[in-house]
């Protein structure tokens, strides 16, 4: 049954490619509403924006307009800017649309960008936003303050993740931070439990010092260092002051010199900082989520940006994807723990599928990379804090995009029972027979994703 269908779907392929039909390119999707925009995101008074940007109410408007409500400093872009290409509508795998559609009808997405093979295949905004809006990266900022660790080490600013954090933040010195390596950091093993609010919000709020923050709120570890994993953005303010500190300069000109100009980023991006100019180093990113497909492809590239340079090391990628026996070791390896089977190392997610990788935010941000699909997803939110893959819509996405590969690379040939490609297919068969396009496209489609 299947090699008949293989065959006519052949056919179908070799006859539109004679004819040379032009298919439309997919386009951004513009929605000006959302899942309960009125009744929880306030669309009726025109998605507001306050201070306060966690009230659900605040939430679409602010999170999306942070430089307005706080102190900035911005991320610069290059001149070349990386083109981005679309794919035609109608290749897009219909069970990846579907699922994609299932997310954005249940959960309050502002932004899903789904790239895979070379071409952006979704792009949504919805709650009125718009692809030259800034959205704030809530946590998915720490990966990049873990991916300019891995720049120091590749300019012999950084000797070894092995050392402690107090070899090169001497503010820290005499504290219980002395017996912390930069690895405890970057695994989320200090040993400190988190007390976020006590920390994050004078800082943002009151203008607090961001070492004095860390001496009064993390005095006292509950555990040694390096052996359990406790979530904490005090290691990820370490990581960025001790980067700031041995190259002798903000967050935000690093993040613009090393990683902005090099993905080829449509815009500038902006940090958020301190009243006194202090960058705010693990949840505070404001830039448009095709430059965050950008950064996405980067890390899919091998490090490697468009340009074929060598932005992020080899060695630091295959930790990013727990491919090392550092990196894939119990407790932050993936599948240690039973009930919750996500890892985490390099400061980045490792999500319970082979191959991928993902930065996280606490609103529901998320880029997904997966190298056995070649695929990043690019989504933007404004859910309540949860688990990313709590909702079965959300789920069932990330599941798709990390373990579907395109059944276009891998047929089988009705005439020799061997694989071959899409592209040999088109050619190896000039006997055209009467079909019914939308009958054989369906069956085939059925067949091979159900």
């Amino acid at each position: 049954m299947l090699r008949t269908i293989v065959a006519n779907l052949t056919v179908l392929t070799f006859t539109l490619a004679s004819f040379n039909i032009q298919a439309a390119e997919i386009k951004p999707s513009l929605n000006k509403s959302g899942p309960a925009s009125d009744n929880i995101f306030c669309a009726g008074q025109g998605y507001p924006m306050k201070v306060r940007y966690i009230e659900p109410c605040a939430r679409v408007g602010s999170f999306t307009a942070m430089q307005k409500l706080f102190p900035t400093s911005p991320i610069n872009k290059a001149d070349v800017v990386r083109t981005l290409d679309y794919a035609e509508a109608s290749t897009i795998n219909p069970n990846l649309k579907n699922r994609a559609d299932e997310v954005l009808k249940k959960e309050p997405v502002t932004a899903l960008l789904i790239w895979r093979k070379g071409k952006i295949l979704i792009e949504n905004y919805q709650y009125d936003r718009k692809p030259t809006d800034l959205f704030i990266s809530f946590s998915m900022h720490k990966t990049i303050t873990g991916l300019l660790v891995d720049i120091a080490l590749k300019r012999n600013r950084l000797n070894s993740i092995t050392e402690p954090v107090t070899n090169y933040l001497k503010s820290l010195k005499g504290t219980n931070w002395d017996n912390v390596s930069i690895e405890n950091a970057l695994r989320m093993s200090s040993g400190f439990p988190a007390n976020q609010r006590a920390f994050l919000a004078p800082l943002l709020f009151r203008g607090a010092d961001r070492t004095n923050q860390i001496k009064s709120v993390f005095k006292r570890q509950t555990v040694q260092p390096g052996k359990s994993f406790l979530y904490n953005d005090a290691n990820s303010y370490v990581l960025g002051m001790i980067t700031e500190d041995i190259f002798d300069k903000k967050q935000g000109e690093l993040i613009s010199e090393f990683i902005w100009r090099k993905i080829g980023a449509e815009a500038n991006a902006k940090i958020l900082t301190t009243k006194s100019g202090q960058h705010l180093v693990s949840a505070n990113i404001l830039a448009r989520p095709r430059d965050y497909l950008r950064l996405g492809l980067l890390i899919l590239e091998g490090g490697k940006n468009h340009l074929g340079e060598q932005i992020i090391s080899p060695s630091w990628i295959d930790g990013m994807f727990g491919q090392t026996e550092r990196t894939s070791e119990c407790p932050f390896g993936r599948n240690c723990d039973y009930i919750d089977p996500w890892g985490y190392s390099h400061h980045v997610w490792l999500p319970p599928y082979p191959n991928t990788t993902a930065f996280i935010g606490k609103y529901g941000q998320l880029i997904l990379i997966s190298k056995d699909t070649d695929s990043v997803l690019v989504m933007l939110s404004v859910s309540d804090p949860r688990p990313i893959d709590q909702a079965t819509s959300i789920k069932n996405l990330i599941e798709f995009l990390s373990t579907r590969r395109e059944v276009s690379q891998m047929v089988i040939s009705h005439q020799t029972g061997s694989l071959i490609s899409s592209s040999q297919l088109v050619y190896s068969h000039t006997k055209k027979v009467d079909i019914k396009v939308d009958k054989i496209l369906n069956k085939f489609l059925e067949y091979c994703f159900n």
